[in-house]
């Protein structure tokens, strides 16, 4: 069974992931073009699918004019839960992108959709969190017409690098966590989280052409903040979201590095070191200044071609 996720925590999850240099890493490789009907299947709340939207359609009165223009060519998404649906189609309308983008309910395995009909078939972070990728991507070849692009950015945590230059100790037992969490994650939900580098052998498999496979490696320095403006006071509000966010973290590494065989003493040894570290961030969003610690997480961004 897939992984869960609150669309609140979803939506924060992407703002830390879709930072600059990401956004135009995607951009550079997926081949936008003006006009084109997009679908992305596995899309939550529909967040890349609005970034793409603001990329193909400007604003202000050339936007209203090529939104009538390309009134049919809409930009589809399908996620299976009807919250994270639900929530998405908010976000869409806020943005005031409800004419380009419509999500629907719907299983990734068998989309409502007509076949032929894509220029692309994009997905995010979906191959990694599902037990068939292979047969999701079938069902990406068979709506996307002859000719259209096929689209899959997913990780490989394998490789990610970890380094906590205030304790020795919790780099190790990360590294460590992170290792067995791959198995673990495998045994809970079925997912792949190191799937990344393996999409363009599935690619082949259903025939695909044209394959090719980019990479990106996201670094995150702590002192560099991933906050919008450093040092200022966070509001109630992000206060909790930061806090719920995390609680949520911590319940999914507990339940997945438990069933990957960590001892409990560790797992809990992780988490106390992680709520202490946020608790200083809520204390003072200053704090983080002076944090040199450094993530980084490769994505591999596989693109083919419908014969």
């Amino acid at each position: 069974m897939p992984q869960k996720f609150e669309a609140e925590h979803l939506e924060f999850d992407r703002m830390g992931i879709f930072r600059e240099d990401y956004t135009s890493f995607l951009f550079d490789h997926i081949g936008l073009e003006p006009g084109m009907l997009i679908v992305e299947p596995g899309c939550g709340t529909g967040f890349l699918l609005r970034k793409i939207a603001k990329k193909q359609y400007s604003f202000g009165l050339l936007s209203r004019m090529s939104r009538k223009l390309h009134k049919k060519n809409r930009i589809i998404g399908i996620d299976i839960d009807p919250k994270l649906v639900h929530f998405g189609n908010e976000y869409v309308k806020f943005e005031g992108l409800s004419s380009v983008i419509d999500l629907k309910v719907g299983d990734v395995y068998n989309m409502s959709l007509v076949s032929n009909s894509a220029d692309m078939a994009i997905c995010h972070m979906l191959l990694c969190n599902i037990e068939e990728p292979l047969r999701a991507i079938k069902e990406m070849v068979r709506v996307t017409k002859k000719g259209g692009t096929l689209v899959a950015v997913e990780p490989d945590n394998s490789q990610n690098i970890y380094y906590y230059p205030k304790s020795e100790r919790y780099t190790r037992l990360v590294q460590k966590a992170n290792k067995f969490s791959i198995d673990g994650y495998k045994k809970v939900y079925g997912g792949d989280l190191s799937i990344g580098p393996k999409v363009p052998s599935l690619f082949l498999k259903t025939g695909l052409n044209d394959i090719q496979l980019y990479g990106h490696l996201s670094i995150v320095l702590s002192c560099g903040s991933q906050l919008k403006s450093p040092g200022r006071l966070l509001t109630t509000k992000e206060k909790e979201l930061i806090l719920g966010y995390n609680k949520k973290k911590w319940e999914e590494e507990r339940k997945i590095l438990s069933v990957a065989g960590i001892p409990k003493t560790e797992i809990d040894e992780i988490i106390n070191y992680e709520s202490k570290g946020i608790n200083v961030l809520l204390e003072d969003s200053q704090n983080i200044r002076y944090d040199a610690s450094v993530t980084a997480f490769p994505i591999y961004l596989t693109t083919g071609k419908k014969k």
